[in-house]
């Protein structure tokens, strides 16, 4: 668990989850170790490219790394949480309802845009 989920702190949790010095974790991202020292004491910043290779590298968004989610990576699902619907057992005119329900959304998502 992340004490406060400023940026350095964020930064030290993940390296140390993966049981990582500075120095191996530096090297990893091609920086210098002091650099990554004040990055995990909020003391320094990384640049847009350092960040996306630090997100990257541990596999979360770039908002959990700044403090704006506490959600480590939103687009990574589950695969309880994906639904897994089993089309082939529906009645036909079910199968006719949602054909019908695909395409007034597609339709209108299209009109929407080109408007």
């Amino acid at each position: 668990m992340i004490k406060n989920n400023s940026f350095g702190n964020t930064l030290k949790y993940l390296r140390n989850n993966r049981v990582l010095s500075q120095r191996e974790l530096a090297k990893l991202l091609n920086v210098a170790p002091s650099t990554l020292a004040m990055y995990e004491l909020d003391k320094r910043e990384p640049d847009y490219e350092t960040l996306k290779k630090i997100a990257d590298f541990f596999e979360v968004s770039t908002d959990y790394l700044l403090g704006r989610s506490v959600i480590p990576n939103p687009l990574e699902k589950t695969a309880e949480e994906t639904p897994n619907y089993d089309l082939e057992d529906l009645p036909e005119e079910a199968k006719k309802t949602l054909e019908d329900f695909i395409d007034y959304i597609h339709n209108k998502y299209r009109q929407d845009k080109k408007e």
